[in-house]
């Protein structure tokens, strides 16, 4: 039954969980947490294209097999709630460097995501996460140039 706070926009600790799952993700990816990466998803969750957890493994050891580091720094997150159920939107900017690679050298990605989250047993999971990404071009990361010839 939805109490007067799930149709108002949920309850503050909710609101608390949801914002720690969310942030969870990136550090699991960031660390290499792959244990705790896959318990953030509901067993027939989606991440993108992949549809369960097996397909999600799967994706979270290509992505750390395919970058030496990854530092994903999150923000914006809004999140609606609707009983034991919510929706999110947040944005990220993760730098990422690929083995051999100097991390500070590489322009870095902006991420758009949209999730929905169920309230389980285990408290709040990802039922599913998509996302765009794209990198910012190096010329709007690169400092300004001496343009006063001094």
């Amino acid at each position: 039954m939805a109490t007067e706070s799930d149709q108002t926009g949920g309850r503050p600790v909710d609101r608390l969980a949801i914002q720690d799952l969310v942030f969870t993700y990136n550090h699991a990816l960031d660390t290499g947490d792959e244990e705790l990466f896959v318990s953030l998803f509901v067993p027939a969750a989606t991440n993108g294209p992949k549809v369960g957890v097996d397909a999600i493994r799967d994706a979270f050891r290509k992505t750390a097999a395919k970058y030496a580091e990854l530092h994903h720094l999150s923000s914006n997150l809004v999140v609606d709630f609707d009983g034991d159920q919510a929706t999110g939107r947040s944005k990220a900017l993760i730098f990422r460097s690929l083995p051999g690679e100097i991390a500070d050298g590489n322009a870095p990605m902006y991420v758009d995501y949209d999730d929905v989250y169920v309230h389980t047993g285990q408290g709040w999971k990802f039922l599913s996460r998509s996302f765009r990404a794209a990198d910012i071009p190096p010329a709007v990361v690169a400092p300004p140039q001496n343009r006063g010839g001094k």
